[in-house]
């Protein structure tokens, strides 16, 4: 009994495992990028040039094609 318990129990944590890791970056098929200017970071997160707009902090901020698509299609 406790073995089919135990075997349970790990069957079920290595599944949600799994899941966990198949859930996708975001930032391989995202279209935009925002680059912050202030943090310097580049966030790959958006679906359209009008959303990556929209979500600037700064005017200085920039929004991109985000280069791992670029790069990946060629």
């Amino acid at each position: 009994m406790k073995t089919k318990i135990l075997l349970t129990v790990l069957l079920g944590g290595s599944l949600c495992a799994t899941g966990a890791l198949a859930q996708k970056d975001p930032s391989l098929y995202s279209r935009y990028c925002l680059r912050d200017s202030d943090a310097g970071t580049v966030t790959c997160a958006y679906a359209s040039f009008r959303q990556c707009m929209a979500a600037r902090t700064a005017s200085i901020d920039d929004c991109v094609k985000n280069p791992r698509l670029v790069s990946s299609r060629r």
